[in-house]
């Protein structure tokens, strides 16, 4: 387009910057945002400056999407909630807070749900996050934010904080499950040695009709293992045989060979792994 002379528009440089993020390929990124400054795009078009703020914020760090926050020149709710989401990508809890309040206090602008899944997430990596985090989980309820993805951010900063009773509470009374609840479910519950709750949630998700992944295999193997449940071991083992994806899944692997070795069946976690390593030849 450019070698043809065609000048390229602001609706252009977004698409193309969602590219470069996809395939967090800094050098071309920065090479669009090259001629974004030089066709007076960057900063000045509100949806040019939101997806660098992105593209920065996922492939280059902090410092490059703070510049690009800073220069714009006009600011709405999609700047404020990416600039936020590229703080909790460089862990900087703190500041997410410092930034929620400029936004909606000094600048006036409205928190949505997509604002909420980055506070909640630094709420979940603070040691005095709970209180912040039952705050945000109020603000969803009164917004009515309680969607998809706002339940499982608020389920994985429960279970961080070491909250799983109420992460089980948001599991049961919310309806539009998908599999990434059913995960961070399950998940969450193995990760804290509750392992036959963990095993309660696979198997209400199964009865639900929901196919598991290879996340909700790697999650649930463990309860099997340290349950030492040999019998849902092999029909779970059995599952992954029917699946070529999760055969070839080395984290499902992994926790296959621990759950026999667990359960005293250490000759067949030995083949599996001669197996394995046999395939990669």
């Amino acid at each position: 387009m450019i070698t043809d002379d065609v000048f390229p528009d602001n609706f252009v440089f977004p698409p193309i910057l969602k590219v470069a993020t996809d395939l967090c390929d800094l050098g071309f990124g920065r090479q669009v945002h090259a001629h974004g400054v030089k066709f007076g795009y960057s900063s000045r078009v509100t949806a040019v400056g939101n997806t660098l703020v992105s593209f920065y914020g996922k492939c280059a760090g902090i410092c490059d999407a703070r510049n690009v926050f800073d220069e714009m020149s006009e600011r709405d709710q999609v700047s404020w909630n990416s600039f936020i989401m590229a703080l909790c990508r460089s862990e900087m809890w703190e500041e997410v807070f410092e930034v929620l309040r400029v936004m909606v206090v000094e600048e006036g602008v409205e928190a949505s749900s997509f604002t909420l899944v980055g506070v909640v997430s630094a709420c979940g990596n603070l040691r005095e996050g709970l209180k912040l985090g039952k705050q945000a989980h109020g603000y969803c309820l009164r917004k009515g934010f309680v969607t998809t993805y706002t339940v499982n951010a608020l389920m994985v900063m429960y279970a961080k904080l070491g909250r799983l009773e109420y992460a089980r509470s948001l599991l049961c009374v919310f309806e539009d499950r998908d599999l990434v609840t059913w995960n961070t479910a399950i998940s969450s519950f193995s990760q804290n040695k509750r392992f036959d709750e963990a095993l309660e949630f696979f198997k209400f998700m199964v009865s639900m009709g929901v196919e598991p992944d290879g996340v909700t295999i790697a999650s649930v193997l463990p309860s099997c293992s340290r349950l030492e449940l040999l019998d849902l071991g092999k029909e779970v083992h059995a599952y992954v045989l029917r699946n070529r994806e999760l055969s070839e899944n080395s984290f499902v692997v992994s926790g296959l060979v621990d759950m026999y070795c667990n359960c005293k069946q250490r000759r067949r976690g030995r083949e599996m792994t001669v197996e394995r390593a046999s395939s990669r030849y």
